[in-house]
């Protein structure tokens, strides 16, 4: 396809945006042909794929088409002002004037159109496709309107503008639907493997992204440590009930460790569904893969880099602070918070259709997790009508298991006074893996139902 499409010598090149340096924009638009290619489509449908190309680059790219026309592949493409070469490369045109259909049929009929119904004759050597927009742009409305009347007269006996019969091959209503079901040509195991593959490439591909993203996590983490620095240390209840104060910024040191995986994660993961939705609509409409493999695919690159930033955090803050909790634990629990709050972001994110109500949207995510977290009110002083949000904060629980990760079983007083309860460890885990699981699963129905219903 490479070759077809000649775009061998730059297959190794980024395609590029406003910021990076790219391909060329022939070299962009016959990429994007080949984007719709790789399913191998009985047709296609492209949006000015001439626009802003040189007089060379929109013949190239036309041929190109035309080669595809004769493979057997319905070809169509809206065009403004294309060249001579570029017209005469056209079976048929259909002409639009006013959101009405002046013409349609064979290139070859469209001046003899003109002449019999308008008494207007394209000049001899003249670009054929100049004179009908100049046309329709400088006549008379009633000659336009005497065109388009001509047109709907042909085809009401069932000829088009040549003459020949029409087939009416389309049920009723199905112009009316909007569902749409991709026929997907590859299996799920091969989708989720080329996304994956995908995935991975696009993280590698930017190291300076991959690299600021961990300096600021170190950097941050540093910082927060150096504020809590020699807070933890072992002691019995009884000596923390008498050094309340000592115990204060202790609990507080738990609850932030729980605390960094909420705002860095949720951050990065709230903008990549709508930065990524124009291409995730364009492929899934194309039924390149369903919406299943699109999400475990992010999910599975996701789960080593989370990984890594939780052991960054972990080893950063840990000794710094003088926890005395298990090291594992605390980084598997640090590991399954981030992930739990980087689903409910993308949550979010899959919800709308721009990274600015993205963006509005993260108080909603932050707000209600950091006051029921117990740092800055004990749960036990929250206004009862409101003391169900604890129950819906996935903070709540990962400071309720960082705090036995942290201080043990051995301290039921000071638990209490925090509204933490030994019994519900195992629920508190449960919870977080259910949230985890309902996240995702929510985010692939929200996905699916935007992808469907296209308008």
């Amino acid at each position: 396809m490479l070759e077809y499409l000649r775009l061998t010598s730059c297959q190794t090149t980024m395609v590029g945006n406003q910021l990076t340096r790219g391909i060329s924009g022939g070299e962009r638009k016959r990429t994007s042909i080949g984007v719709e290619l790789i399913t191998q489509p009985s047709m296609i449908f492209l949006d000015e794929p001439l626009t802003g190309l040189d007089s060379y680059a929109a013949v190239t790219t036309s041929r190109i088409l035309k080669g595809l026309a004769r493979l057997g592949v319905t070809v169509l493409m809206t065009v403004h002002q294309p060249s001579s070469e570029v017209f005469e490369l056209f079976d048929k045109v259909m002409v639009i004037s006013e959101g009405e259909i002046a013409y349609h049929g064979l290139r070859t009929s469209l001046s003899d159109f003109f002449i019999k119904h308008a008494k207007l004759t394209c000049p001899p050597h003249y670009n054929l496709a100049d004179f009908t927009l100049y046309t329709l742009q400088t006549e008379r409305p009633e000659v336009i309107a005497g065109l388009v009347q001509a047109y709907k007269a042909e085809i009401s006996d069932g000829r088009d503008a040549n003459g020949s019969t029409l087939e009416k091959d389309v049920p009723d209503g199905a112009a009316h639907t909007r569902n749409i079901k991709p026929p997907y040509r590859a299996g799920l195991h091969k989708q989720f493997h080329m996304l994956a593959l995908r995935e991975f490439k696009a993280v590698m591909r930017e190291p300076s992204v991959f690299i600021i993203r961990y300096i600021v996590v170190l950097f941050t983490t540093l910082l927060l440590g150096c504020i809590f620095h020699n807070a933890g240390r072992p002691g019995s209840e009884l000596f923390w009930l008498m050094n309340v104060r000592l115990f204060q910024p202790y609990f507080s040191a738990v609850v932030m460790m729980c605390l960094m995986q909420l705002f860095g994660p949720a951050q990065t993961a709230i903008i990549r569904y709508p930065e990524q939705r124009m291409v995730f609509l364009r492929e899934y409409t194309s039924g390149m893969y369903s919406v299943i493999p699109y999400v475990v695919s992010k999910t599975m690159v996701e789960l080593p880099l989370a990984l890594l930033e939780c052991f960054l955090q972990v080893v950063a803050f840990y000794w710094i602070v003088n926890l005395q909790g298990n090291f594992v634990l605390w980084l598997l629990l640090l590991w399954l918070l981030n992930l739990v709050s980087t689903s409910l972001a993308q949550l979010l994110g899959a919800t709308t259709s721009t990274i600015t109500r993205a963006m509005q949207l993260m108080p909603l995510l932050f707000m209600p997790q950091i006051a029921f977290s117990g740092l800055f009110i004990s749960l036990d002083r929250v206004p009862v009508w409101l003391r169900w949000g604890q129950y819906i904060s996935y903070l709540k629980y990962g400071v309720n298991l960082g705090y036995f990760i942290e201080f043990g079983f051995d301290m039921p007083t000071l638990a209490k006074m925090n509204s933490i309860y030994a019994n519900l460890l195992g629920l508190d885990i449960g919870v977080l893996l259910g949230m985890l699981i309902l996240f995702r699963i929510l985010t692939i129905v929200v996905l699916r139902r935007k992808a469907r219903y296209v308008h």
